[in-house]
């Protein structure tokens, strides 16, 4: 009987203990006002690319190619073969006509390359 009598001292001590911990904290218990959280849908710009930048299509080789965000070792390896084939780009509208070079991958990479 005895040790049922510390058990339920010690759970009564447990319970006060956490009842006080949470009653001295008033602050908590108080309504937060709402935060509205944002989200920008926009894209950020690109940052803007200099002349000296800028990737020659008509002289980059594969390694030069591949470093313009976008453009990877098959995508390269694409506008090496349509150079070879049709000689130098005209302008940096022919780049849409390789292989793998749609609308979108143009209008991402288009800042970033020269002729």
């Amino acid at each position: 009987m005895r040790k049922m009598n510390v058990l339920v001292v010690m759970m009564l001590m447990l319970v006060f203990s956490v009842v006080t911990v949470f009653a001295a904290t008033p602050a908590e218990t108080k309504e937060k006002p709402a935060v509205t959280k944002t989200t920008d849908t926009t894209a950020a710009p690109a940052p803007a690319v200099t002349a000296a930048d800028a990737v020659n299509i008509n002289t980059a080789d594969a390694a030069g190619l591949v470093k313009i965000k976008g453009i990877g070792p098959k995508k390269a390896e694409a506008i090496l073969a349509y150079r070879k084939t049709n000689g130098n780009f005209k302008n940096i509208e022919e780049l849409r006509k390789v292989k793998g070079i749609g609308p979108k991958i143009f209008e991402k990479i288009k800042s970033h390359i020269t002729i």
